[in-house]
């Protein structure tokens, strides 16, 4: 396993939401149980956010409230019951909700055997990933399960104003597209894949993430803080549309 670094994550944005060690310490006392291995330190280097664009642990503040929904779905929506399947709907609702990902696949944690386990929402087997949380971030970056391996590291923090807007360019002009980004020498790290690049650019605190799914055409998913270097922003978005791209009306993406 690699050596957890927290510290060591590409941070989208300047700001962070961090945590107390007294914030962990009451979630522990109002849940009864003491959280696992890696979330304290998570909380009180990254604090509450999203991790690669895949993964949000639930802070202190909101692990309570995660609880009644977590339990009231397990009783009711159980469906993990494959003949090899072996963790059983008793053992989760002894455990906590700990996570979940984009894909609302969840992550709980077992207080007695002090497993971490994945739940997914499209697979009827679960996944046992591990003691510490970082053994989940690794796993659902590596692991190629349940999405592409991608081991870039890197953290959205929930502090600020964020708004995404999302476009489509012509069929077949992906590599153009992403020439024309990375000519602008504007971002701070690039993330690519099969036919995918995401360009970071930490004057604005977001990216310009691009898809080519080949059958179709291109996708694009530009995210921002408003607040931030607008000039940069709009340079990065008219490059774009220059190049064939038209985006829609953006959301705000703030918690």
């Amino acid at each position: 396993m690699t050596k957890p670094d927290w510290g060591g994550f590409y941070l989208v944005q300047h700001g962070l939401k961090r945590q107390t060690d007294d914030d962990v310490r009451t979630a522990e006392a109002a849940l009864g149980v003491q959280l696992p291995n890696g979330y304290r330190e998570l909380m009180t280097t990254l604090g509450d956010g999203e991790i690669s664009g895949i993964l949000r642990v639930f802070s202190p503040a909101k692990l309570e409230a995660e609880q009644e929904l977590f339990r009231e779905l397990t009783q009711d929506v159980w469906f993990f019951n494959e003949p090899d399947e072996t963790l059983t709907k008793d053992y989760a609702l002894e455990s906590i909700a700990i996570a979940d990902s984009i894909d609302g696949d969840q992550v709980i944690f077992h207080p007695g055997t002090g497993r971490l386990h994945v739940l997914p929402r499209h697979d009827e087997h679960t996944y046992s990933v591990g003691t510490d949380l970082w053994d989940v971030v690794a796993w659902f970056q590596e692991s190629g399960v349940l999405t592409r391996p991608h081991p870039f590291r890197y953290f959205e923090s929930f502090a600020g104003p964020t708004e995404a807007t999302n476009g489509q360019g012509r069929r077949g002009g992906f590599s153009q597209l992403a020439e024309a980004i990375s000519s602008l020498g504007l971002h701070d790290a690039v993330e690519t894949g099969d036919d995918e690049c995401t360009f970071f650019v930490k004057a604005i605190g977001g990216y310009l993430s691009l898809q080519d799914p080949q059958a179709s055409n291109v996708y694009a998913h530009f995210r921002y803080q408003p607040d931030r270097a607008a000039d940069l922003r709009e340079r990065i978005r008219q490059t774009a549309i220059t190049t064939g791209v038209t985006f829609g009306a953006p959301w705000s993406m703030s918690t």
